[in-house]
């Protein structure tokens, strides 16, 4: 990456943009050379806007920005890879006393504040990010949307996924937490160009496919059951392998291939089972992995499990929004303007990434050194950030002299702004399998 290309990539960004795009596009350089600043508003005096404060909530209600062509030019900068590794999740963003904001719902929350109950009040958001590297923190964004109240997390997901990956030079692997894994998943993305990899519950139960047919009486759908939660089920895998990891130590692992889920009979799936003999067995340091692979790659046993432990990423990206790129520090009311602002701040992820080349490490006296620029986290990039973007020009036309609007009439009162139910979603069950 250069300067040159990282200015390239700034026009297109702003050539995606339509109304309010000047005040947008610096809404995101003040957004990644901030330091202090805490609320979104308060971007307003970075050097970098020249625009009034109002200008703020005015570029996020009046802008817009073409998704489309924003998805595409994110595939197009991906870095290359002849197996792409991509992680999908679900966020939430907390909105509990915004009465004012409209489609808010329940949600699952692993912050447990009230209660001891991992349920939030708020706008759930489905991400889709690359991971371009087997460690560290980076997850480039490809689709962050909100979910709908009449929408699931996995409805979502699975059209993100089918989406990017009808873009993609190469087929992805899209690695998924116990959420997604299932015959809802299979069902959703069947005509997918992309290969999938996601944990399986303990509860779960797969099937072998069934014996031949004896000649008399109804065909029999399932084989034998496999319970992951009874070891007693775990017939003879297809495949084993036992090797030693230098951070998980002894490893085992099975797999069971031609697999089904009852409700998903005619969707073969892979299950793999790793089993740390070293592990204590507790929530944080579980013994037992249970992952599902569907793909048309064939799967290396001894290694290709080990790309779902690169979805962590998502969890560090996640951070990073929200509290070093202000993600959920927006206070809006209508859903045009929280969106809009959820798509500024994975541009300026973006940015941060392109950029990690081009800086300098500004290490602090209690910190260490990294050992080389790519290395860089992205807190470190926005640090270093300023020195570079005093060389690199903005697309972005000054702001011109329009004079004093006349403001409100003597007299008038704004009606108050309606107030929205909190919105709960019924349970979507699927359909007996024939």
């Amino acid at each position: 990456m250069t300067i040159d290309q990282l200015r390239e990539f700034r026009q297109r960004v702003y050539e995606s943009m339509g109304r309010a795009r000047d005040a947008q596009f610096e809404l995101i350089d003040a957004l990644l050379l901030n330091q202090e600043g805490r609320s979104v508003v308060e971007l307003s005096l970075s050097p970098v806007f020249r625009r009034g404060w109002a200008s703020v909530y005015a570029a996020l209600s009046d802008g817009q920005v073409e998704r489309g062509q924003l998805e595409r030019l994110y595939v197009r900068h991906l870095p290359d890879r002849s197996r792409p590794v991509w992680a999908l999740d679900s966020t939430l963003w907390p909105r509990p006393d915004a009465q004012t904001l409209p489609e808010r719902g329940f949600h699952h929350s692993p912050t447990r504040i009230k209660g001891n109950n991992p349920i939030g009040i708020g706008h759930a958001y489905s991400t889709l990010v690359s991971v371009p590297e087997a460690s560290g923190s980076w997850a480039l964004p490809l689709a962050h949307e909100w979910i709908g109240g009449d929408q699931t997390a996995l409805e979502v997901g699975a059209q993100q996924v089918t989406r990017l990956a009808a873009l993609s030079p190469s087929r992805p692997l899209v690695t998924m937490d116990s959420a997604y894994t299932g015959p809802a998943w299979l069902k959703a993305t069947i005509d997918g160009q992309f290969d999938s990899l996601g944990r399986l519950r303990p509860n779960r139960v797969v099937y072998r496919q069934p014996p031949p047919y004896p000649g008399f009486g109804r065909p029999a759908v399932h084989g034998p059951a496999l319970k992951l939660r009874r070891a007693e089920t775990w017939f003879s895998p297809d495949e084993a392998l036992c090797v030693r990891d230098p951070k998980l130590g002894r490893l085992e692992i099975s797999v069971w291939h031609h697999m089904h889920f009852r409700e998903a009979p005619n969707h073969p799936v892979t299950v793999i089972h790793i089993h740390r003999l070293e592990a204590r067995g507790t929530r944080r340091d579980p013994a037992h992995l249970w992952l599902m692979y569907v793909g048309q790659s064939s799967l290396h046993l001894a290694t290709d499990w080990r790309f779902y432990l690169r979805r962590y990423a998502i969890e560090h990206f996640y951070r990073f929004l929200k509290q070093d790129l202000l993600w959920t520090s927006f206070a809006g009311t209508a859903l045009h303007n929280t969106q809009l602002w959820s798509i500024l701040v994975t541009i300026a992820y973006w940015l941060l990434f392109l950029a990690r080349q081009l800086v300098f490490d500004r290490t602090r006296p209690w910190e260490k050194a990294a050992p080389t620029p790519p290395a860089l986290s992205p807190g470190r990039v926005k640090r270093a950030l300023p020195a570079l973007w005093s060389q690199i020009a903005t697309p972005a036309a000054p702001c011109k002299t329009r004079g004093k609007s006349s403001g409100r009439p003597d007299g008038f009162q704004p009606p108050p702004r309606p107030r929205y139910a909190i919105l709960k979603k019924r349970s979507k069950r699927l359909p007996k399998a024939a």
